[in-house]
């Protein structure tokens, strides 16, 4: 509201105009001031236009297009049920995405500009753009589906990021729940145990099944565990006849001579040979 818009000239025509004395007659000093606001209110709501709603659009027309061209299509997307036509709707809604997102671009890029060459002639404008770009946080989305479908709604974008979230935790086991932490935590009972640990010999064999396959011992270990009734592993001397091919490793038998894994591997009845004590020259493997 501009101040030349009130009708001052009959503001000031009521005001002298009214009995004054005779309305303050017999009243005290708060009725007085009381009656001289009311009078003065009364007279200032007829001369006094009312102030006018006002509105800055901040969001550019050609974006707004834009965005309500995507509003459509998403409408449109929940309702097809032909995939050919609900893919290229999809993809009309990416390249929507990218128009918005050239604008958004486009608009900085612009502040920018005019910040930067407005550092000599009004250094205020150009610390307040920094300080209005320090504060701003960045949103969120829109996000692509892993069925190429574009997610726009805040809605599924949440339970988008929740489920992405909740992927990388595992989920705890129903057996090791704790129903009284209050109790657990203030437990004075002995505290576990190594032997607690229940560890079966299938256990062991998953895990070697699990290893790397390219070194002799897991070549080894896989052999013993094929072997029935076979007592826990030696300390064997070991010679390698090559760099390269592990099953060309080989044992030392009681006599001197070698036996290669390979062989032992093709006929597992025949049993390891004796171990060789250890004799430190540097073959021990």
């Amino acid at each position: 509201m501009s101040v030349r818009e009130v009708d001052w000239f009959n503001i000031k025509n009521e005001l002298g105009e009214t009995d004054w004395q005779g309305e303050f007659e017999g009243t005290s000093v708060d009725e007085k001031y009381n009656t001289i606001i009311s009078t003065t209110l009364k007279i200032a709501r007829k001369y006094v236009p009312p102030r006018k709603a006002c509105y800055k659009a901040t969001i550019p027309r050609e974006r707004k297009i834009i965005m309500r061209k995507r509003s459509k299509l998403n409408s449109r997307i929940k309702l097809c049920k032909n995939d050919h036509d609900r893919r290229g709707m999809q993809d009309k809604v990416k390249r929507l995405e990218e128009q918005l997102k050239e604008s958004h671009r486009n608009e900085r890029a612009r502040d920018e500009t005019s910040a930067v060459k407005a550092i000599q002639k009004n250094y205020k404008y150009f610390f307040k753009y920094v300080k209005k770009q320090a504060t701003v946080k960045a949103a969120i989305g829109p996000l692509v589906a892993t069925d190429g479908e574009v997610i726009s709604d805040p809605q599924q974008i949440c339970q988008t990021l929740r489920s992405q979230y909740e992927k990388v935790f595992s989920q705890p086991k129903e057996s090791h729940r704790i129903d009284d932490p209050e109790f657990f935590f203030n437990s004075t009972g002995q505290p576990p145990q190594l032997e607690d640990i229940d560890l079966q010999p299938k256990d062991i064999i998953e895990a070697i099944e699990c290893s790397s396959a390219d070194q002799f011992k897991r070549v080894l270990d896989r052999f013993l565990k094929s072997v029935p009734d076979q007592p826990k592993m030696p300390h064997y001397n070991i010679r390698a006849l090559s760099n390269s091919i592990p099953d060309q490793l080989a044992l030392m038998r009681a006599d001197g001579n070698y036996i290669t894994v390979s062989s032992i591997m093709d006929n597992p009845s025949a049993g390891l040979p004796t171990p060789v004590p250890s004799t430190g020259d540097g073959d021990e493997r």
